[in-house]
């Protein structure tokens, strides 16, 4: 199956840069948004192989992103193997209808869309928000799965590999997590899932899900040792195809253990991991519903075609609970109304359109922006790290002088050494400052004057090797490192 979509928003992509969210825009942009190829082969009688390759955003290589959540920094985008991904490669057992055995990499069979992903199986352009920002879409994992039907009953038990907590954000909750960044994916915290669906008429059914395992142990570095972040979730969903009317619906609770140490150890990760840093919620929660009515009868001759006239409710938060000394930012609780059309050609060719507004919810137990009282934040801030940073940066840049003042009038080893020192000291306080530069030393371009980065180490080593003298004005005539 393959996707293409065209959009058009009002609205800007940077959800911090107005004060109510994202300012006034206008933007189109096409998406060829994914292509799916699926294979089934019966190996041997009773065991099935299935494979799934997907190719997304038009396929593999290196793209740039504006990333918002990162300072409006422009980024280049290098994911293993392009974006071509293997979602599925599993052999499959059949011993009877209520027992079946699947080993290798499949879908988690949490949520709405582990069964419901093909563009026939949901209302508007785009699966649901909802879900799809608070867990992975779609989720698939390595492990083994038990599974099987008895009457209207389908159970599935999974053991799979776990989430690493460093992909975890204030944006998206989990959803980073998912083991995509590197070649291998790191199984020392498993994960254990449970679903039961009761099919209680013919393509309508109801089900719960639930999702338990640690992440701390699959970060790339052991920097969470002896520490638990288990992950828990649980889901009801739900859908019916009745005549002309078509629902579907799912609301899903997540808790993530020790989210305060998440944060902490997640703000120190390297800038090359590529990951947001931002703090982590200890719960979250997702909720849709969408409801579709087919007015093809009225406007034309029996056919197995449909018009789906339908409404989309996305309700969701990523931040619904937040330990202690976090800010609760309210823009990330977030509600989205969509309206729309579906032509459904027998179940194999959708042409979709729809309108959709998205607004940040407000709640009893949070004050809005107009209401909070930011001066506190701005007073600790300014008080206990800018005129504290600056007053440090003030004080080691006094004992460099003095350590070069001491070295240009007595040229020793040890002076030297002690002109070294305070300049690396001095250097602490520099870099911290670079959080929160303004004043003369922005507009004055003292940082890149001062801090120049990648050294050109090729041309320093040409100065050194010079016979100029290093004097003041010869220093002052070069270029930027």
């Amino acid at each position: 199956y393959g996707e293409l979509l065209y959009s058009r928003f009002d609205f800007g992509p940077d959800q911090k840069s107005g004060p109510n969210g994202s300012p006034p825009d206008s933007r189109a942009p096409i998406d060829i948004t994914r292509l799916a190829l699926e294979l089934e082969v019966e190996l041997l009688k009773d065991t099935e192989l299935a494979a799934e390759v997907e190719f997304e955003h038009g396929g593999a290589g290196a793209a740039l992103e504006l990333e918002f959540e990162e300072f409006g920094e422009f980024e280049q985008e290098i994911e293993k193997g392009g974006e071509v991904i293997v979602e599925e490669l599993a052999i499959e057992r059949t011993f009877s209808d209520a027992f079946r055995v699947r080993l290798g990499h499949f879908y988690v069979a949490v949520g709405h869309l582990s069964d419901h992903f093909h563009p026939a199986d949901f209302f508007g352009t785009r699966r649901s928000e909802a879900e799809t920002s608070i867990i992975p879409a779609l989720w698939h994992e390595t492990g083994v799965e038990v599974s099987g039907a008895y009457r209207d009953w389908r159970y599935q038990l999974q053991l799979v590999n776990g989430l690493d907590a460093t992909g975890f954000s204030s944006q998206n909750w989990i959803v980073g997590g998912h083991q995509k960044r590197f070649e291998t994916i790191q199984a020392t915290n498993m994960a254990w899932v449970a679903r039961l669906d009761y099919q209680f008429a013919p393509h309508c059914a109801l089900g719960i899900s639930g999702y338990r395992g640690d992440s701390a142990d699959n970060r790339p570095k052991p920097d969470m040792a002896g520490i638990d972040a288990h992950v828990s979730i649980v889901d009801v969903h739900g859908s019916l195809d009745w005549g002309r009317v078509r629902a579907r619906g799912l609301y899903l609770y997540g808790h993530l253990q020790n989210a305060a140490l998440v944060s902490a150890r997640n703000r120190t990760l390297s800038n090359n991991l590529n990951v947001l840093r931002s703090p982590v919620a200890q719960a979250a929660y997702a909720a849709f519903v969408e409801v579709g009515y087919d007015v093809l009868p009225w406007l034309a001759a029996p056919s197995p075609d449909r018009l789906d006239l339908f409404i989309r409710l996305d309700s969701y938060d990523s931040m619904a609970a937040v330990p202690d000394q976090t800010f609760d930012n309210p823009r990330f609780a977030r509600r989205v109304y969509t309206l729309g059309a579906n032509y459904n050609m027998e179940d194999t060719v959708v042409l979709k359109a729809d309108y959709a507004m998205r607004r940040r919810q407000r709640r009893a137990h949070r004050a809005s922006p107009a209401e909070f009282d930011f001066v506190p934040i701005l007073n600790n801030f300014t008080d206990n790290v800018v005129i504290a940073t600056y007053a440090d940066l003030d004080e080691r840049a006094g004992d460099l002088l003095t350590a070069i003042e001491a070295l240009r009038g007595d040229p020793t080893a040890a002076n030297l050494r002690a002109a070294r020192d305070a300049w690396v000291a001095t250097r602490i306080p520099w870099e911290a400052s670079e959080g929160f530069l303004f004043g003369p030393v922005d507009f004055n371009g003292y940082d890149p004057s001062l801090d120049s980065w990648p050294v050109n180490r090729t041309d320093l080593d040409g100065v050194l090797a010079s016979d100029n003298d290093l004097t003041t004005a010869y220093v002052g005539g070069l270029d930027g490192t």
